[in-house]
């Protein structure tokens, strides 16, 4: 995986308590590990709500999520 993007993962597996292909309790989030989301020069990235966040590292990820509470 890309530039650390498994480390993001574990980050938010961690923190939200689900592995990928799963959904929170709350219904907020699901976790889908891909391997394109179209922006390569941005890896790791992640799209949430539609808005595409590049250079997700695993201390940034949970600061990003918390924008979509």
């Amino acid at each position: 995986y890309v530039k650390g993007a498994r480390e993001v993962i574990g980050r938010i597996s961690g923190e939200y308590n689900i592995a990928e292909g799963e959904t929170t309790e709350d219904r907020r989030f699901d976790l889908e590990g891909v391997r394109c989301v179209g922006a390569c020069g941005l890896a790791p990235a992640m799209v949430v709500d539609g808005d595409i966040h590049g250079d997700v590292t695993a201390e940034s990820v949970l600061k990003i999520l918390e924008k979509y509470s």
